[in-house]
């Protein structure tokens, strides 16, 4: 089964099913590097035996410095991913993603800045609440039409609290 990789600048990254299977046959890991944020992600397998199989690993390379001697060593394949990006309601993508959750959390704007300014209090806290609501509300319809059918199918298999698939064919309860 391909590897999904929530990203933490809010990208949705799939390394396939050959490329894991690739990666196992060489005995080295797959490294995928996000364009958007530049986290580094290893997918490999280690093989238990042949009653428990291949067990799947994932990890983030954090700040490690690497030789194209040692990247060679280590993995079988290099991937330089930009990913999907989420849509969210605010009308931006996610460039945040923690703990099951999407959000946009991009800087407010002078516009903002001003048309705020313009509000009484009380239409300024309802503003507010609002924009702060759909900055952590994935936009499903445009995700779903924007996004490639094969992804779609391997992104539903986690739960996600930030993805609503009810009512969708992605819907697997």
């Amino acid at each position: 089964m391909a590897e999904v990789i929530f990203c933490k600048c809010g990208h949705i990254h799939v390394v396939s099913d050959k490329q894991v299977d690739n990666a196992i046959l060489s005995n080295k890991d797959h490294l995928l590097i996000c364009a958007s944020c530049g986290a580094s992600y290893a997918v490999g397998a280690e093989y238990e035996g042949p009653v428990e199989g291949y067990y799947m690993h994932r990890y983030e390379l954090n700040e490690e410095v690497m030789s194209p001697d040692n990247i060679k060593e280590r993995f079988s394949e290099v991937v330089y991913s930009k990913g999907h990006s989420v849509p969210m309601m605010s009308g931006y993508s996610a460039n945040y993603y923690f703990n099951g959750r999407f959000s946009d959390e991009r800087a407010i704007s002078m516009d903002e800045v001003k048309y705020r300014m313009m509000m009484d209090h009380i239409q300024f806290e309802e503003a507010f609440e609002r924009l702060n609501k759909d900055r952590h509300t994935v936009n499903m319809s445009l995700f779903m039409r924007k996004t490639p059918d094969v992804i779609l199918n391997q992104v539903c298999t986690y739960h996600i609290d930030g993805l609503d698939w009810s009512g969708t064919k992605y819907d697997k309860e």
